[in-house]
């Protein structure tokens, strides 16, 4: 019986921990989400929208950090500046096309991580590791 006491004690403090170390930012948004509002062979309209940021307290050996995850995105990869979340979509641009992006409207919120209690920056990004430079 004093066994289950402890794993039980045990796995109360992991989970305590573990969601100490997270916090859920709410943005303005109801979802998180991709739509492709209008394709043709000249024009592509889409609309993004994100509901949330999920982050993560992580401690490395130079010190504490914020990790930033957004469902579906994935991390950027360009070494030492701050690793936000990034979505890449490919498309299919003909030969010899002109492409211009053009930003119809957007909005924005910002955050003070200082006034949430987040004092610690974001995780810098490492670089991306070749898989055949990996020594077994």
């Amino acid at each position: 019986m004093n066994q289950f006491k402890y794993a039980f004690i045990v796995l109360l403090c992991i989970i305590g921990l573990n969601t100490s170390a997270q916090v859920v930012l709410n943005l303005n948004s109801s979802k998180n989400e991709f739509t492709v509002l209008e394709k043709s062979p000249y024009k592509l309209k889409a609309k993004t929208s994100l509901d949330k940021v999920n982050t993560m307290n992580v401690t490395t050996s130079r010190g504490n950090f914020i990790e930033l995850g957004l469902k579906g995105y994935s991390k950027i990869y360009d070494a030492g500046k701050p690793q936000l979340p990034v979505m890449s979509k490919l498309i299919e641009i003909p030969y010899g096309s002109e492409v211009r992006v053009k930003i119809i409207s957007y909005n924005e919120q910002e955050i003070n991580f200082a006034d949430i209690g987040i004092t610690d920056k974001i995780i810098p990004a490492q670089p991306s590791v070749s898989k055949s430079s990996i020594l077994l």
